[in-house]
């Protein structure tokens, strides 16, 4: 859930990912895109104080990081 945001565009509350289950040393689960509206499956790999985050839509893939603070 979505509990604080510079983001004065962002909707507190909402949930943005579900369906997590660990397989291997990753995780497996859906991520939610407030700009598209949709659900798409993602695998959280956990690096330290960071995490990446792998989306699959199709054919496509992108990997996004983020930052432990």
């Amino acid at each position: 859930k979505i509990i604080s945001s510079d983001n004065p565009n962002v909707e507190i509350g909402k949930l943005m990912v579900k369906e997590l289950k660990q397989t291997k040393g990753k995780w497996e689960g859906k991520v939610y895109s407030p700009k598209r509206k949709k659900w798409y499956d993602a695998e959280f790999i956990p690096k330290g104080n960071k995490l990446d985050i792998e989306l699959s839509v199709g054919f496509f893939s992108k990997t996004v990081e983020w930052t432990k603070k």
